[in-house]
């Protein structure tokens, strides 16, 4: 994925404001970027291990290395060198197609701890995809913030 650019819709100062504001009190993110690469190379990059390693970019463990991997359920992200509780995430998916994922997101080791919904709407063919991200259910300002610096470091 390194020689696809990533380029967020222009929005005015005033209205991503707002929409910032709106998805933490919503307790979601929600991002909208454009991608220079067909649709298919997305869906790959978003849901094999292989690739997902390469992009995704937990905030306070971004340089360290990620093993990520399928599960009979879904997926499971790990930061093998973190200490901290919560570096473990695991999903299972709810929807799979080309041009939308909808998966479970649970963060930490604990099978208590809370669970939210990602869904990814890929619009697009060719050489330009618009990808629609919507992280709902987080339960708190802390982890919207997290998530949100998450989503855009990935």
């Amino acid at each position: 994925m390194s020689a696809t650019s990533f380029a967020q819709q222009p929005i005015s100062n005033r209205l991503s404001r707002q929409a910032s504001r709106s998805s933490i009190q919503d307790s979601q993110v929600a991002i909208k970027v454009s991608v220079n690469a067909n649709r298919q190379r997305i869906f790959q990059a978003l849901t094999l291990p292989e690739y997902v390693e390469a992009w995704i970019a937990p905030p306070e463990d971004a340089s360290q290395q990620r093993a990520v991997s399928t599960t009979p359920e879904g997926f499971r992200i790990e930061v093998p060198d973190s200490l901290g509780p919560e570096s473990s995430i695991s999903g299972s998916y709810l929807t799979l197609r080309r041009s939308k994922l909808i998966f479970t997101w649970q963060k930490g080791w604990s099978p208590d701890a809370p669970m939210s919904t990602v869904t990814i709407r890929l619009n697009g063919d060719f050489d330009r995809t618009e990808i629609i991200l919507t992280h709902a259910g987080l339960n708190s300002r802390r982890e919207c913030e997290w998530h949100r610096t998450f989503w855009h470091e990935s």
